[in-house]
């Protein structure tokens, strides 16, 4: 949490933040059991969220079992890395739509046309625009690659593969927006929803 050569002062600081922590997860362990429950140590991560090249790693233990640091974990679908990169997540989410567009491709090339823009609508957009406003790519490299696979689904529906066929004019057709479009104007909603939530 802090480097090697901290301070005294920020040591002894330190150590009473981990005690804080160890009592509250002693404080759900014993609501678990009130609760007839159980929590899995293998299944509880620590993740350390710093920029700091040198760290004091601490160690936290639930029943008695040390809980493992990681540099990435899973939360509601979301990839957090201790960095507070998006970039593994961008490409895990890349990759799971060209692998649902290829799933459909396989499975719906001879339905009708009107069908696949829904395909589209239903299986592939959500993977995209889930948790957006949280980890909404800003390097140029990170926006390609989402847009590549939405343009590869606008392929998908129209079922021109030639080298000619103008993707751009596949989206306008189809009235899609560019994910950028679409994710800032998802931000603007959620800002309005908090704005109105937090009024009243």
């Amino acid at each position: 949490m802090t480097s090697p050569e901290a301070s005294p002062k920020a040591l002894c600081y330190l150590r009473m933040i981990v005690a804080l922590l160890q009592d509250d997860l002693n404080t759900l362990q014993r609501w678990e059991k009130q609760c007839l429950m159980e929590f899995y140590p293998e299944k509880c991560p620590l993740l350390l969220v710093t920029n700091k090249p040198n760290v004091i790693q601490e160690y936290y233990a639930i029943h008695g079992h040390t809980v493992k640091p990681t540099d990435t974990a899973k939360y509601l679908g979301v990839e957090l890395h201790n960095h507070l990169s998006w970039q593994k997540h961008i490409h895990n989410t890349a990759r799971k739509t060209d692998a649902t567009c290829a799933f459909l491709h396989r499975n719906m090339r001879g339905c009708l046309r009107d069908t696949r823009p829904q395909c589209y609508s239903t299986l592939i957009r959500p993977i995209m625009d889930y948790a957006s406003t949280i980890w909404e790519p800003h390097t140029q490299k990170d926006m390609d690659c989402l847009e590549k696979t939405q343009r590869r689904s606008a392929v998908f529906v129209y079922q021109y593969f030639r080298r000619t066929s103008s993707v751009t004019n596949m989206m306008t057709q189809l009235g899609w927006e560019s994910l950028a479009e679409r994710h800032a104007k998802t931000k603007v909603t959620m800002a309005s929803c908090a704005s109105q939530y937090g009024a009243t």
